[in-house]
């Protein structure tokens, strides 16, 4: 049995090792308040015309798997995550966070809880 197990996690990790979200485009998936960011890619390619909040991180699907948020958008057009109280559990984000744009986030996620949280260098 747990070759099987060792066998279906390489699937799923295969799975999750393609490039960029295929719905982003060029110039990124656009992300609107409420909106969810695809976690089904390593790299979520996003923009944002204006700052948006309430965004949700859509689940992960393995312990430990990695997924960068990359925001094309304008410098001033930020994205926060939904997070205070009960929100974390809709968002899938662990802290209050938020990605200016013009950069990158990597997140992890961590099946127990069933949050993403951010990696900070």
């Amino acid at each position: 049995m747990q070759d099987t197990t060792i066998i279906a996690d390489l699937v799923v990790c295969a799975n999750l090792a393609g490039g960029v979200n295929p719905q982003a485009g060029a110039a990124g998936a656009s992300i609107l308040t409420s909106g969810t960011i695809n976690s089904q890619t390593r790299l979520a390619k996003v923009t944002a015309g204006s700052a948006v909040t309430a965004v949700i991180i859509g689940s992960g699907i393995l312990d430990g798997q990695e997924l960068t948020i990359l925001h094309v958008g304008a410098a001033a057009s930020s994205i926060a995550f939904a997070t205070a109280g009960s929100a974390a559990a809709s968002s899938h984000a662990a802290t209050d966070f938020v990605i200016s744009g013009q950069t990158c986030s990597k997140f992890v996620w961590e099946s127990t809880t069933a949050l993403w949280y951010p990696v900070v260098f």
